[in-house]
């Protein structure tokens, strides 16, 4: 109950009393504390020096659940017939378990020492794997990992929340859309009127996703939303895995500064207009709030921890642009194929947009048939799928509005946006 813990000869803590405790209220009361635990979050990774004697416990209650409490004698026996008897500890670990009495009014706190011991031993176990990394990116897979398993074993898993709770959550949300001055929307708004009238805009947690085939424009409507944010002096983050971070300045200096981009990639054709629109793109994109990265091969663990870098440094992140999905470097898995591996960094993109919460945007290759490539994951994971065609944006999936509108924008070649009129050939 003092929160002190024993190390055992490789410096691994554990907290015997608590583990004992625990235990003692899996056998004398197995059916309220053994699911209790697994709603805690309390599993065998909590126990240390009494981790068979848990599991076997666990084991033997499963077989018996009709049992109000675990009879000591006749689990001796179990084990003794099965060979597991000196593995748990024998007799004497049995004894020393159940004699510590009723412990439930003590039960939080044990649970809470549990998890802090399994936690310390994630740490230590941690640091091993990091000093030993050969790479930069085995160790940045460690200390993210090793960040997720301490978050998960310090706090108890979330729990549900009452109606109550839930009524007023929603309660509070409607009012503050409500009252929006003036035609706010709810979301973020993407620039394109019709878009942002249909969805109410790029809300928290949202997974965007443009969809083309090749050279139809994603990583420009795509950076054209990035640039509608950087205007309104949002944080945004871009990941760029087939553009240099000075062509994807330029294209948001060409939008940002309505400068045709033709006299952004060819100087030469430019004129004393173009230059000044230019030099106020310029200046407002290094006033900006904008972090681009253009590092190749990129995992989402990269891309993660970046984001977390970008919030610290800024206090703030409020949209995440990722060109694109599919070229994301994946973490192929033995015997795992393309579709599974993409579903993952799909999965990952969704979860990254819950975890910041915050709207994520990123873009797909379409096939020859028009559909997406490599993972229909992508599409199930998204909040929202805009398909551009050649009769303008085609919104196949959202969450917040209607589906299957045909928005008339067009992709205009000389200035790099999406205008709502179709340009003459």
């Amino acid at each position: 109950m003092n929160g002190e813990y024993e190390h055992d000869a490789g410096g691994m803590p554990s907290a015997e009393i608590a583990e004992e405790s625990v235990i003692c209220c899996f056998m004398r009361y197995p059916q309220r504390f053994i699911a209790q635990a697994a709603a805690e979050g309390i599993d065998k990774e909590c126990f240390y020096k009494l981790r068979p004697l848990y599991i076997e416990v666990i084991a033997y209650a499963a077989a018996h659940p009709t049992h109000e409490e675990i009879d000591i004698a006749l689990f001796t026996q179990a084990l003794e017939l099965s060979g597991m008897l000196a593995r748990v500890g024998g007799p004497a670990a049995i004894a020393s378990s159940i004699m510590h009495g009723p412990v439930h009014h003590h039960w939080t706190p044990y649970c809470d020492q549990l998890r802090e011991a399994k936690a310390r031993r994630i740490a230590i176990e941690a640091s091993r794997v990091i000093s030993g990394a050969y790479t930069a990116d085995e160790a940045l897979q460690a200390v993210l990992g090793a960040s997720e398993a301490l978050k998960k074993a310090i706090q108890p898993p979330s729990r549900s929340k009452s109606g109550k709770q839930s009524a007023s959550e929603f309660v509070s949300q409607w009012k503050a859309e409500f009252e929006m001055a003036g035609d706010s929307i709810p979301g973020m708004p993407t620039g394109y009127e019709e878009i942002d009238a249909i969805s109410g805009g790029m809300r928290a947690g949202e997974l965007w996703i443009v969809c083309a085939k090749s050279t139809r424009g994603k990583s420009v409507m795509m950076l054209q939303i990035a640039a509608e944010a950087i205007k309104r002096g949002e944080t945004v983050a871009i990941f760029s895995l087939e553009m240099m971070a000075s062509v994807v300045t330029g294209r948001l200096i060409s939008v940002i500064g309505s400068v045709q981009y033709g006299a952004i990639t060819q100087p030469k054709t430019s004129n004393k207009h173009d230059r000044a629109a230019m030099k106020r793109g310029i200046e407002e994109i290094a006033e900006s709030r904008v972090w681009i990265d253009d590092t190749p091969n990129q995992t989402m663990a990269h891309i993660e921890a970046e984001c977390q870098r970008i919030k610290d440094i800024t206090g703030g992140l409020n949209l995440i642009v990722i060109d694109y999905m599919q070229i994301v470097k994946g973490e192929k898995r033995h015997g795992e194929s393309r579709e599974q591996e993409v579903a993952r960094i799909s999965m990952a993109g969704k979860q990254m947009a819950k975890k910041f919460g915050i709207p994520v945007l990123s873009a797909s290759q379409l096939n020859g048939a028009g559909e997406v490539r490599e993972s229909k994951s992508l599409e199930q994971d998204a909040d929202t799928l805009l398909f551009i065609a050649d009769d303008g944006v085609k919104i196949g999936k959202m969450r917040n509005g209607k589906r299957d509108s045909i928005i008339r924008l067009f992709l205009h070649g000389d200035t790099q946006k999406f205008l709502n009129y179709q340009p003459q050939l």
